[in-house]
C-alpha cells in the first residue's frame, strides 16, 4: 500500500511498520523538497534591474555598447535610449508640477483654504468639538457641500449683505451657505495607503541602482560573454568609474528625485481631496503618472533593447561562504532544512519589511502635510493655516519642488485665518 491510502483519510495507525516507514519518508521526502523551494526563491543577495523601464535601458544598454566597443549602430542606440529618459523625466515632472501648481497657486485664488481634518469628525456634532467649519459655523451632515457649491454660495450670501446691508438679521437667519469639509477620513487615509503601496516599489529600485552602483567592481569588465557551450550571456559585471558617476547623474538622482517630488504631490493631492468619489478616483488617476516609464519603455524602445534587458542576469553580491542555488540544492537534508529556516517561526525573511517601509512613508508624507499646512486648534483639531494670495500666476520649478527655499510671492494681507471661535 502505497502512501496516497494515506491521503485518502485512512489512519497511519491502520498500516503495517512497512506502510508507516514508507508513508515517513514520503512525508520527509516531500518536507526536504519544500525546503529547496525556500532555497530556490531565497536570492537575498542578488539585484536585478528593471526589464521593462527606460531607467534599466539607460542604466544597461551604454554598458553593452561599451562592451561592444561602440559600433555605431549601439552609439543610435545609446542616444534613443538616454533621449526616452529625457522625454519620461519631462513628461513626469510636468504632469506633477501641474499638480502641484493647482494645490499652491490656482486654488488660492479660488478662495480655497487646507482641508486639513475639517468636516473629518462625525460623532458628537454639531455640538462636540471639532465640529467647526472653515465658515465659522457648526457642521450638520445636511449642511456639507463640496468647496465649490460652498463658496458659491457664501459669495451669494456675501453679495446679499453688500447689497442689503439694512437687512443684515434678514439675510442671516434665512440665507445659509452650508460648510465644507472632509466626507471620509477613512477613505483619504485608504487611498492614500494605496497610493503608497504603488510608489514604494518605485523607491526600492532606485535603492537597488544604488547598491549596483556600490558593489559593482570599479573597473571595465564586458557585460556580454559566451559559455562553452557557444550561449550568449549578458551579464552584470564591473562599471569604470565614469560609468558610475554618468548613471549616479542622469538615471538615480533624477529618478529619486522624481519618486519624491511625486509622493509629495500625489499625498498633498489626495490629503485635499473632500469627496469620497473623488477620492478613490485620483488615487487611480496617480497611478498613470507612475507608469510613463513602463509606457514610454514599451512603446518607443527597439526590439533589441527589449531583448538585452530580458536576457540579463541579476548581479551576484559576494559574500563569505556564499553558494549558488544549484550549490545550496545539492546539501544533505538536514542541511537544506536548517538553510531554509522553515522550522523556525521567526526569521529575518518572515519579517514584513515591505510593510513597515510602507507604513514609514506613509507616515511620513502625513507628517510633511500636517506640519506645513495646519495647525492645531484650542479644541484639537487640525486647521487650515492663514491663507494668502499669490501675486501672480506664475510658478517657479523651484517653488514647487522646495517650497521651503524658495516660497512664492504673497499678498502681505491673509484672505481667510482661523479666528479664535473658528470664524471666517
Amino acid at each position: 500500500m502505497d502512501s496516497r491510502s494515506f491521503t485518502r483519510g485512512t489512519p497511519i495507525e491502520d498500516f503495517g511498520e512497512v506502510e508507516k516507514e514508507n508513508i515517513r519518508r514520503t512525508q520527509e521526502t516531500a518536507r526536504v523538497t519544500v525546503g529547496k523551494i525556500f532555497l530556490g526563491t531565497k536570492q537575498d543577495n542578488i539585484i536585478e534591474i528593471d526589464e521593462g523601464s527606460v531607467y534599466g535601458s539607460a542604466f544597461v544598454m551604454p554598458q553593452i555598447a561599451r562592451s561592444g566597443l561602440w559600433s555605431p549602430k549601439m552609439v543610435v542606440m545609446i542616444v534613443r535610449v538616454y533621449v526616452l529618459l529625457a522625454l519620461n523625466c519631462f513628461l513626469q515632472w510636468m504632469l506633477v508640477y501641474e499638480l502641484m501648481k493647482e494645490s499652491q497657486v490656482m486654488n488660492k485664488f479660488g478662495g480655497k483654504m487646507w482641508l486639513c481634518d475639517f468636516g473629518a469628525k462625525k460623532s458628537g456634532c454639531p455640538d462636540g468639538e471639532g465640529c467647526v467649519g472653515p465658515g465659522g459655523t457648526r457642521i450638520t451632515p445636511s449642511r456639507m457641500y463640496s468647496f465649490d457649491q460652498w463658496n458659491m454660495q457664501s459669495v451669494g450670501k456675501q453679495a446679499l449683505l453688500d447689497i442689503w446691508p439694512d437687512r443684515l438679521e434678514q439675510i442671516v437667519d434665512n440665507v445659509d451657505p452650508g460648510e465644507y469639509g472632509l466626507e471620509s477620513m477613512e477613505c483619504r487615509f485608504l487611498c492614500t495607503l494605496l497610493f503608497v503601496c504603488a510608489v514604494a516599489p518605485e523607491f526600492n529600485a532606485v535603492m537597488r541602482m544604488c547598491k549596483l552602483l556600490y558593489y559593482l567592481p570599479t573597473r571595465s569588465e564586458s557585460w556580454v560573454e559566451e559559455t562553452p557551450e557557444g550561449e550568449v550571456q549578458v551579464v552584470m559585471k564591473g562599471m569604470p568609474l565614469v560609468w558610475k558617476m554618468i548613471n549616479l547623474l542622469c538615471v538615480v538622482v533624477p529618478r529619486l528625485v522624481l519618486w519624491q517630488f511625486t509622493c509629495r504631490t500625489g499625498m498633498l493631492f489626495l490629503i485635499e481631496t473632500a469627496g469620497i468619489d473623488n477620492t478613490i478616483v485620483n488615487a487611480t488617476a496617480l497611478l498613470f503618472i507612475l507608469d510613463i516609464d513602463e509606457l514610454i519603455f514599451e512603446v518607443f524602445s527597439t526590439d533589441f533593447t527589449k531583448h538585452i534587458l530580458s536576457m540579463l542576469e541579476g548581479f551576484r553580491i559576494p559574500k563569505k561562504n556564499d553558494k549558488t542555488v544549484s550549490q545550496n540544492l545539492a546539501r544533505e537534508d538536514e542541511d537544506v532544512i536548517e538553510e531554509s529556516s522553515m522550522n523556525r517561526y521567526c526569521s529575518q525573511a518572515l519579517v514584513p519589511w515591505m510593510v513597515i517601509q510602507i507604513l514609514i512613508i506613509w507616515a511620513y508624507f502625513h507628517w510633511i502635510y500636517y506640519s506645513t499646512h495646519c495647525f492645531k486648534s484650542d479644541d484639537g483639531t487640525w486647521v487650515s493655516k492663514a491663507m494668502f494670495l499669490p501675486t501672480s500666476t506664475a510658478y517657479s520649478h523651484f517653488s514647487a519642488f522646495w517650497p521651503q527655499m524658495f516660497p512664492i510671492d504673497s499678498a502681505t494681507s491673509p484672505y481667510w485665518t482661523w479666528a479664535a471661535n473658528g470664524g471666517r
